[in-house]
């Protein structure tokens, strides 16, 4: 009888293609100057752990440039709200540039639903 092995280490289901992922994470700065994070493409769960630890990289001041940003779901979120809260304990700060279009409706949203507003045009 056969025996089937099954690698838990992989998400990718036998005979499926592994697809690149989908986004991607430099740094510019750094040291005396403000530690730029820019994310291009989707900032979700697989991109969570690549941009936490480039932001909590060298620079008291942080910058996360979102313009090349396409999505960016709530893990996505969940990473900037615990990476600012982080620097702000280390008397740093943590500063949002060049959000557009979903990622900014998101943050909006997030922030308007904190703040106590009311919305019913979602």
């Amino acid at each position: 009888m056969p025996t089937h092995r099954q690698n838990i280490n992989t998400l990718t289901p036998p005979g499926s293609i592994q697809l690149a992922p989908s986004f991607e994470v430099t740094t510019v700065g750094g040291g005396a100057e403000p530690l730029v994070v820019q994310v291009s493409g989707e900032f979700d769960i697989a991109a969570r752990s690549a941009v936490g630890d480039a932001a909590l990289g060298d620079g008291a001041l942080v910058d996360v440039d979102l313009a090349n940003t396409t999505f960016m779901d709530c893990s996505g979120y969940g990473v900037l709200v615990a990476v600012g809260q982080l620097l702000r304990d280390h008397k740093s700060s943590l500063t949002i540039r060049n959000s557009t279009g979903q990622p900014a409706r998101l943050m909006q949203l997030l922030a308007d639903l904190e703040s106590g507003v009311s919305r019913d045009d979602v």
